[in-house]
């Protein structure tokens, strides 16, 4: 089922939304659906599962016809107690979301195992609204402070990622053949393979990206790995997300007096004795999806909405009716250059 997404992110999040609904549940997934089965129909049930050994062997054999022995009212049940264990958790109203629709997709695909649309809106109702998470796009001058906070290589990336609008786990396989800097504006081909909608495109970037960019690549040749050798890749930022996360956390601590996060305290119980402590946490309104949220908000200053959203690669702009012309973007792109470069200006001065 996993196999079936192409975003490591994807299948990594996914991947831990079941487990912990079958943890939860206290059963794999095969003998979780045989606990489904309607009394009714276990005799028929038992000869078809002596036939073929196993639940997912006979939803291949019956197909459709397999739906009649599942008791969905406790399916139903099970999602809805399931929802009240994470809610407790603290969880937002968007995670539960997450994790209720994972589990939709996992037992429809694999077990044939639905619900009704009402019964799902039912389910979506005691989750509904819940706690707001702030977050933000942040504005210029916060942007500002962090890209003086980073060093070279999360400079340069953040810098692409504010003027592009791109993803971050796009930009992370972006290779330096992907890269057009003699064009103007400087330009980037997005490759299906990495991209969520598994649809190319081109995306533009400041000249102020364009130079941190080249100065993180000759740097980058003077680099060595601890066994001596010199430090190559095709890509131009080999680095994870998570070290991405890290640093921009690093400079938003730097960033003192801009109000980038929030400290809170809650007591949480850290050993099966029941002992408790008091556990202090910050929460950040910047993250890294804010820099595609930044580029949003001040892109649509100078530039038509449709030509934004198709740059930044939604799903439901990639129409054909809709797609520009890569000059007409690049034409109305410039246009927008006065409000998107506006949190670099301060390091050429």
């Amino acid at each position: 089922w996993l196999g079936s997404y192409i975003e490591y992110n994807t299948k990594k999040v996914y991947r831990s939304c079941i487990l912990l609904f079958l943890d939860f549940i206290g059963k794999s997934s095969e003998e979780y659906v045989k606990s489904l089965i309607k009394n009714s129909h276990v005799k028929g049930f038992e000869e078809l599962l002596s036939r073929y050994g196993s639940v997912r062997k006979i939803v291949r054999a019956l197909g459709k016809e397999v739906e009649k022995f599942y008791n969905t009212y406790a399916f139903k049940e099970d999602v809805e107690r399931f929802v009240t264990y994470i809610k407790k958790q603290g969880k937002s109203s968007a995670t539960i979301h997450l994790y209720v629709n994972a589990v939709r997709l996992f037992f429809r695909k694999m077990f044939l195992l639905t619900l009704s649309e009402d019964d799902w809106r039912d389910i979506r109702i005691k989750y509904k609204g819940g706690r707001v998470i702030e977050d933000e796009a942040g504005v210029p001058e916060l942007w500002r402070t962090i890209l003086m906070n980073m060093n070279l290589c999360y400079r340069s990336l953040f810098l692409f990622l504010l003027s592009s609008g791109c993803r971050i786990s796009e930009a992370l396989k972006l290779k330096v053949s992907d890269f057009d800097f003699d064009k103007d504006p400087p330009r980037a081909i997005i490759r299906a393979e990495y991209t969520k909608t598994n649809e190319s495109r081109i995306v533009f970037f400041t000249n102020e990206a364009k130079e941190e960019i080249l100065k993180w690549l000759k740097y980058r040749k003077t680099r060595k790995k601890r066994n001596g050798r010199i430090f190559e890749s095709e890509r131009i930022w080999p680095i994870t997300d998570t070290s991405v996360r890290v640093a921009l956390h690093n400079a938003l601590d730097r960033a003192r007096g801009l109000n980038s996060f929030k400290v809170y305290e809650r007591e949480r119980v850290i050993s099966r004795r029941g002992e408790k402590r008091l556990e202090v946490w910050r929460h950040y309104k910047i993250h890294i999806h804010s820099a595609r949220k930044f580029f949003r908000t001040y892109a649509v200053k100078g530039m038509n909405l449709d030509m934004v959203e198709q740059l930044m690669g939604h799903r439901g702009y990639l129409s054909e009716y809709r797609r520009h012309t890569v000059e007409e973007l690049a034409n109305e792109y410039k246009l927008s250059l006065i409000h998107i470069s506006e949190p670099t200006r301060p390091l050429y001065i």
